[in-house]
């Protein structure tokens, strides 16, 4: 897992297989898995949409709850911890 810091309150932490989460703030808002974007539908403030866009850029996303990040965000902390019990 690499953490990265991409601006002020923007963070995106990489896990293993290319699966990353991109954070504004404190919330996790977008989700790359397998090469797919996914973004929150939940509005928060006009600097997060920014946030959102500008990480995004020209990519294609496809758009989530944000009850669906945060799921898919347990599945996966679960995934990679799974990974490195199994070697």
């Amino acid at each position: 897992m690499k953490v990265q810091v991409l601006g002020s309150n923007q963070t995106e932490v990489i896990f293993s297989k290319g699966h990353s989460v991109f954070f504004s703030y404190e919330t996790p808002v977008v989700l790359t898995i397998g090469g797919e974007v996914f973004r929150t539908t939940e509005k928060f403030s006009k600097t997060t949409s920014k946030h959102i866009n500008h990480y995004i850029g020209c990519q294609e996303s496809y758009e989530i709850s944000q009850e669906e990040i945060e799921k898919a965000l347990g599945s996966i902390r679960f995934n990679k911890v799974a990974d490195v019990l199994n070697g």
